[in-house]
């Protein structure tokens, strides 16, 4: 189903001194423009000289001080590590959830999937729980939402833990090895916004995206991508997104399934004829419908060469999940080798892989797509997928 807009503008849930700051910067965060929400400098994120990080500690980390980065405010700063930037149902939480179990990675006080990269930071574009929830909003009332100060801000309690642990590492200077992560599935494919950006107004494709972001604040940061058959991933998505009716009434909601398919690919293979794929799919014209953001994610090879483009690929490993599931273990070992972490103990392998499976596909696993559905679906993805094949040059990401 479509994500329905307000018919209404809203103004954020902040203070009254928020409120007017948003006012006077843009005309309506409803509407896309050729100008930028940030008209402010200070978030301006690409303009932003780059943070000098504090060696001391493993995870990226400083002090806000006016000849370093934005935020001249005296304190102690993290940010995230490494990012599991996708893709969404493939085994994100999952793996989040296991390689949290290590010592040195924090997992209390930290959310899985901060949303400000791709979502948050437009708060007020477009509707997202968690950008509402209580701890967001609280934080809001002190930083604006769309700041880098905001995004510090979530990982404050982190932040605080590792500055504590300053002598609690292994490392040859006994400094600080803990470190954490963001694990939004939604900064692989969901760069919607990104015509509201500074640097692309007035453009018909982005000249930064998602992983451009990721980049500046965080040069080495750990990129960690995990990928499944794009038609079975599709379909665990909309029961996922639609399960009480699913449940209820499944023949309904699988026609509609098919034919929101149906609908999707004909709209991309009717503008592939015309445009650029980049043109087409970053396309921000188009409303951003809730089958339009679960059909994206599946265009692996293309948002595989957006972030080949930005980072070195020793920064950036992938995984089947099909790898993952049938060889946990060896898995997880290559994600703590590649986090530059040392291996678990025996007892805490045991603690990991006995660990209850997070987030499983909700509803009857016996009800499927329909044949046909598969078919088209198929038809569809078989040729992007031998370009992520040949990208990858594993056949594996054939998917057959």
């Amino acid at each position: 189903m479509p994500v329905q807009q307000p018919a209404k503008q809203k103004t954020p849930s902040i203070s009254k001194s928020r409120k007017m700051q948003w006012n006077s910067t843009v005309d309506s965060p409803m509407i896309l423009t050729n100008r930028s929400i940030y008209t402010n400098t200070f978030l301006d994120i690409m303009n932003m000289p780059q943070i000098a990080f504090n060696k001391s500690y493993k995870n990226p980390c400083w002090v806000g001080i006016k000849d370093n980065g934005p935020l001249d405010d005296g304190r102690f700063h993290c940010l995230p590590y490494f990012y599991i930037i996708g893709v969404k149902k493939s085994g994100t939480s999952d793996l989040y959830s296991r390689i949290s179990y290590h010592p040195d990675i924090l997992k209390k006080h930290v959310f899985k999937e901060s949303q400000w990269i791709s979502r948050c930071r437009f708060y007020g574009s477009f509707p997202v729980r968690l950008c509402d929830s209580p701890r967001y909003q609280a934080l809001a009332k002190k930083v604006d939402m769309r700041s880098l100060g905001f995004y510090t801000g979530l990982y404050a309690p982190s932040s605080s833990v590792i500055r504590k642990t300053y002598h609690v590492g292994h490392s040859e200077n006994n400094n600080s090895g803990k470190i954490f992560g963001d694990a939004t599935p939604a900064n692989f494919h969901l760069h919607y916004k990104w015509s509201e950006l500074p640097g692309n107004e007035g453009l018909t494709e982005p000249k930064y995206t998602n992983f451009h972001y990721i980049k500046h604040l965080i040069p080495e940061a750990k990129i960690i991508v995990i990928f499944r058959d794009p038609v079975s991933r599709l379909f665990s998505d909309f029961k996922y997104e639609q399960i009480g009716k699913v449940m209820a009434k499944p023949e309904i909601m699988l026609r509609q399934f098919h034919n929101q398919c149906v609908q999707m690919i004909k709209h991309y293979e009717e503008c592939f004829n015309v445009y650029s794929r980049r043109q087409c799919i970053f396309d921000s014209t188009k409303p951003m419908t809730r089958q339009r953001m679960m059909f994206t994610a599946g265009f692996y090879a293309f948002f595989m060469k957006e972030m080949f483009e930005v980072f070195d690929k020793k920064n950036i490993l992938p995984i089947l999940m099909t790898d993952y599931t049938s060889n946990m273990k060896n898995t997880l070992s290559k994600v703590f080798d590649f986090l530059e972490l040392d291996q678990p103990n025996e007892e805490q392998w045991t603690i990991i892989l006995n660990e209850e499976v997070m987030n499983e596909s909700k509803g009857d696993k016996r009800i499927e797509m329909f044949d046909e559905t598969k078919r088209v679906l198929q038809e569809f993805y078989r040729p992007l997928n031998e370009e992520m094949a040949k990208l990858m040059n594993d056949s594996r990401y054939l998917f057959n």
